[in-house]
């Protein structure tokens, strides 16, 4: 998890988030594809904690469509989203 911001309020509050990838899986740019490749590879090679979405798998769509909606980009891959949580540590 990458920590993101710690309040110094007890208990702690912190906020912790990971990288979320969209991809498409059936992507016939070959532009796309590299890019997707390198970046899932910058990825893993630094040791960034991500979670990947397929936009071609059919499981995906409601989970694809909502992050084209942040976005407002449909059919240009990859894009890569923060996504953080807040944890309570301690008290």
């Amino acid at each position: 998890k990458i920590p993101v911001h710690t309040n110094t309020k007890s208990p702690q509050t912190t906020t912790r988030g990971h990288l979320t990838v969209l991809i498409s899986g059936g992507n016939f740019n070959l532009s796309q594809t590299a890019n997707q490749r390198s970046t899932l590879q910058l990825l893993v090679d630094q040791s960034l904690p991500h979670v990947t979405i397929d936009g071609m798998d059919p499981a995906q769509r409601e989970r694809r469509n909502a992050l084209f909606g942040i976005s407002g980009i449909r059919g240009n891959y990859p894009q890569i989203f923060v996504t953080t949580k807040k944890v309570v540590v301690g008290g």
